[in-house]
C-alpha cells in the first residue's frame, strides 16, 4: 500500500508540473539581450516564448514544425551520419507532435514601433529552441530535455546557456529534481557545451552502469544536473542496481565460457 502511494504521488507530481503557468514562471526570461558574436557587431535583443503543443494545422504550428524539422536536419543529420540519420528523424518528427511534449521559443524581440498587433500571427520564424516533458526517470522526477538547437545565426552568443537556465528554473517551479538530456558520444561539441553549463554524467548513463560499453554499443550518454538530494539517491539506487545485474550477467557469461571450453577439451 505504501509503494502504491508513492507512484501515485510521483504521478500527481507529474500532473501538477504539466499544470503550472509556465509564461508566469518564465517571467525572468521573457526579454534578454544576446551579446554580439564580434567587436563592432550589435546586441540582439530577444524574446522567450513558451508553447505547450505543436498539434494542429493552423498556418503558425506548420510553420514552427517545418522550421524545426529543417533545423534538426541542418544540426543533426551529420552527428548520426547516412545510415541512422532517417530512421532518427522519423522519431524527432513524432516527438514534435507528442501530447506531452512542450516547446520553448527564441524570437527576436520586435521593435517596439514595429511589434504585431495583439493576437495576429508572427511574421518572423524563431532562432532557437528547447523540447522538453516532465518525466520520471528511475523514480525520479525530472524536465527530460529532448532537444536544444540553435539556428547558425543564433551560436555564441549565449542563447545556449539561456535556454538552459530557463529549463531550470522551469524544473524547480515545477518541483522536479532536476533536468536530464541524452547527447551522442560523437558529438563533441555539444558535451563541451553541457560541460561548461555544469552538467555531468548521470550515474544511469550506460558508461556508468557497464563499464565495458563503447559507442558501438551505445551511441549515447546520459547527462543531468540535479538539485534535489532524494532524485539523485533514486538514481543512485537505479545505478547500483544495474551495475550489480550487470556484474552478474558478466559472471554468467564467464562461467558458460569456461565450461563450453572444459567441455570442448575432452573433459567430462
Amino acid at each position: 500500500a505504501a509503494e502504491t502511494a508513492v507512484i501515485a504521488e510521483r504521478r500527481n507530481a507529474l500532473a501538477r508540473a504539466y499544470e503550472l503557468d509556465a509564461a508566469a514562471a518564465l517571467a525572468p526570461f521573457a526579454r534578454w539581450v544576446a551579446k554580439a558574436k564580434t567587436a563592432g557587431e550589435p546586441d540582439l535583443a530577444v524574446q522567450l516564448e513558451w508553447v505547450s503543443s505543436l498539434n494542429g494545422e493552423t498556418p503558425e504550428k506548420l510553420a514552427l514544425r517545418e522550421w524545426m524539422e529543417s533545423l534538426l536536419e541542418t544540426n543533426m543529420a551529420d552527428v548520426y551520419g547516412p545510415d541512422d540519420w532517417p530512421a532518427v528523424q522519423k522519431t524527432k518528427r513524432r516527438e514534435l507532435r507528442e501530447d506531452n511534449a512542450r516547446f520553448l521559443f527564441v524570437y527576436p524581440a520586435p521593435d517596439k514601433e514595429n511589434a504585431p498587433a495583439q493576437g495576429s500571427a508572427k511574421q518572423q520564424l524563431p532562432i532557437a529552441f528547447v523540447q522538453y516533458r516532465f518525466d520520471e526517470e528511475a523514480e525520479a522526477l525530472v524536465v527530460y530535455c529532448y532537444e536544444l538547437q540553435l539556428a547558425p545565426e543564433a551560436r555564441r552568443r549565449g542563447l545556449g546557456k539561456f535556454l538552459m537556465c530557463a529549463l531550470e528554473l522551469l524544473g524547480k517551479k515545477a518541483g522536479m529534481g532536476g533536468v536530464m538530456l541524452t547527447v551522442q558520444r560523437s558529438n563533441t561539441s555539444a558535451r563541451a557545451f553541457y560541460a561548461a553549463c555544469k552538467y555531468d554524467d548521470s550515474c544511469i548513463s550506460p558508461s556508468k552502469v557497464d563499464p565495458w560499453s563503447d559507442e558501438e554499443e551505445y551511441s549515447y550518454d546520459i547527462l543531468d544536473k540535479m538539485w534535489s538530494p532524494e532524485a539523485q539517491a533514486a538514481l543512485q539506487k537505479h545505478a547500483d542496481e544495474a551495475k550489480a545485474e550487470w556484474a552478474k550477467e558478466e559472471l554468467q557469461a564467464h562461467d558458460a565460457k569456461q565450461a563450453h571450453e572444459y567441455t570442448a577439451s575432452g573433459n567430462t
